[in-house]
């Protein structure tokens, strides 16, 4: 398990609410985190994923199949493609949501379901 990931994305929220950017960092592996900043609000969107010259390593059917058959675990991923070919799995996170966990085993579910 990457134990950058949840130190990261503690300094990357903030950046992204403050200054409306969008920011990635690269993981291991040539996984990628990406955080996107959803208007209006202080929201974000949280992925992990794969950049264009590593989306090859996503099967979509597969990724598809894994999340459907167990929607408890995968559900609160969403995939998307983006149109320069990436991959990535996509969760919003609001900061005023109770509950919700951004521990490297909630990103790790991710990274799961990216395998």
């Amino acid at each position: 398990m990457d134990n950058t990931m949840s130190p990261a994305l503690s300094a990357m929220i903030p950046a992204v609410q403050r200054d409306g950017l969008v920011l990635s960092r690269q993981l291991e592996n040539g996984m990628e985190l990406l955080v996107y900043p959803i208007q209006p609000g202080d929201q974000v969107l949280v992925g992990v994923g794969y950049g264009r010259e590593q989306a090859h390593r996503i099967d979509a059917l597969t990724l598809l199949r894994r999340r459907g058959a167990d929607l408890a675990r995968y559900g609160d991923w969403q995939p998307a493609r983006f149109q320069d070919g990436s991959w990535f799995v996509l969760r919003r996170w609001a900061p005023e949501a109770e509950g919700q966990d951004w521990s490297d085993a909630a990103l790790g579910v991710a990274r799961e379901l990216l395998q």
